[in-house]
């Protein structure tokens, strides 16, 4: 007689996941935050166009993260012998396709639609990889397993701002075909992740307290102002390099230095547990945060060449502490609370996405309002900090508020 009974999925080997969102991230991360130099130094992308670049790829992020757990539950009714490792290639193959055709059909009007539909399906990307790092693991398997997943995708944005920086002033949109090439080679990891994400066990003694609901969400508001404060920045680099006199072949070289204090961080964290349950990583990720973003925008009020780019990369190197204690508390208690589920990893990206959208969002409004003359040139970069600390206070009252439940 023949058993109905089905052993669960088995825990996807972590250096499968690693491997393939190594790629993936070189990838998506290459186009989410190197899209701006391509712009700019392909179509020469003012500041309130990459602003306006950077608002689409952040509306069309929160959109693709919102609805990847129904959209893709939707998805797999329909087409029930459809697995998660098969809606993982759908989308990676999607995505590769997307990134050729500004290559194939070179104009900024295909640039802006591809990055609209592209953010979207890499806001469902994550979540469903997401599953395959969590499902099986919990507590201090699930830490090691996240710090080892962040130390991973950040790395790679590092390599990725150092090569492509050689090939960005003459061959600005190869960066996006070499990028098409890399997600189709993470296909090679897919098999060892088998059909499905792992089955997460219960939650045993050593979980921390921490992961109450209150707790979670303020993690999550601040999250979304770390991004803000990010992409608020990252839209503005191109021009804000031109401005301090940095030749473009070291413009995304400079610019990797908050992704390699980020990488540090992430190391720091993963080696020590005492962060878990505490409050004390948020307030001090937060004022890192802030402090950076304030000393690299205001970098080029220097006169002196060498002082505002000393400036620029201390404000930088302070950025990627903040946004890195942030992200990894805030994606390992999404995860622990979450179990697993695609919609957990979901939220946790929409967040992401939030702040996306509004970062862009501030420099848009101040950049055009200087635009038509509605405020003096000069008023620009104060009126773009003015708004970001004022989303940012917001999300710390939020978060405090919640935490307080």
């Amino acid at each position: 007689m023949t058993s109905t009974h089905q052993s669960p999925p088995r825990t996807a080997p972590l250096y499968a996941v690693l491997a393939f969102t190594a790629l993936n991230s070189f990838a998506a991360g290459t186009t989410s935050t190197g899209i701006f130099f391509v712009t700019r130094n392909a179509y020469e992308f003012s500041a309130t166009a990459n602003y306006g670049l950077g608002l689409l790829f952040g509306l069309g992020y929160t959109i693709g993260a919102l609805a990847s757990g129904p959209l893709l539950r939707r998805i797999r009714a329909a087409f029930p012998t459809l697995s998660s490792r098969g809606l993982l290639a759908l989308v990676v193959g999607t995505l590769s396709l997307l990134c050729a055709l500004p290559v194939l059909l070179p104009s900024p009007s295909t640039v802006w639609a591809m990055l609209g539909v592209y953010a979207a399906i890499c806001g469902m990307l994550w979540p469903i990889v997401q599953t395959y790092l969590s499902g099986g693991r919990a507590a201090g398997d699930l830490q090691r397993a996240v710090g080892v997943f962040n130390l991973t995708w950040s790395s790679t944005l590092v390599v990725s701002f150092w090569l492509i920086a050689p090939v960005l002033k003459s061959h600005p949109l190869a960066v996006l075909g070499a990028v098409a090439l890399v997600h189709l080679a993470s296909f090679a990891f897919l098999v060892p992740l088998g059909r499905e994400p792992g089955t997460t066990p219960q939650v045993s003694a050593e979980a921390p307290a921490a992961v109450s609901k209150s707790f979670l969400v303020a993690h999550r508001v601040l999250l979304a102002s770390a991004y803000l404060v990010m992409y608020a920045l990252i839209p503005f680099l191109p021009t804000l390099l031109d401005d301090i006199g940095v030749a473009r072949l070291w413009q995304t070289p400079l610019t990797s230095t908050w992704l390699i204090t980020r990488v540090v961080t992430f190391y720091l964290l993963l080696r020590s547990p005492r962060w878990r349950g505490r409050n004390w990583p948020a307030i001090a990720g937060t004022a890192c945060m802030v402090a950076g973003f304030a000393l690299t925008v205001l970098a080029s009020w220097w006169d002196a060449r060498a002082i505002a780019i000393a400036q620029f990369a201390l404000g930088l190197a302070a950025f990627g502490v903040g946004v890195a204690v942030l992200y990894f508390a805030a994606l390992f208690y999404a995860l622990e609370a979450g179990r697993a589920k695609v919609d957990a990893g979901g939220r946790h990206e929409a967040m992401i996405g939030a702040g996306y959208t509004f970062g862009p969002l501030c420099g848009l409004v101040a950049y055009e309002a200087a635009a038509l003359g509605w405020i003096a040139p000069t008023a620009a970069d104060p009126c773009m900090l003015a708004g970001v600390f004022a989303f940012t206070v917001i999300g710390i009252v939020a978060a405090l508020r919640v935490a307080r439940r």
